[in-house]
């Protein structure tokens, strides 16, 4: 499946270039979970921008997955 495809609502990502690149240009929010590099970068960025939530894997537990999760489904309707 294609970031682009209707049914797409969200997209859970590290935060790479290409996918960060792809989800931007279809609109598609994004939580991110980033491991280093650019992926901390990209995350920052999308969260100061407003198009993406960033999660820190030690920080992760159900609750907060599934809160972060509605919070980009309901922003973007």
């Amino acid at each position: 499946m294609r970031l682009g495809h209707s049914n797409v609502k969200v997209f859970i990502t590290h935060g790479g270039l290409l996918g960060f690149q792809e989800a931007t240009y279809h609109g598609v929010p994004m939580l991110l979970l980033p491991f280093g590099n650019d992926q901390k970068a990209n995350a920052a960025k999308a969260q100061k921008e407003g198009f993406g939530l960033k999660l820190e894997w030690g920080d992760l537990d159900e609750h907060k997955l599934s809160d972060a999760l509605k919070r980009l489904i309901l922003s973007s309707r």
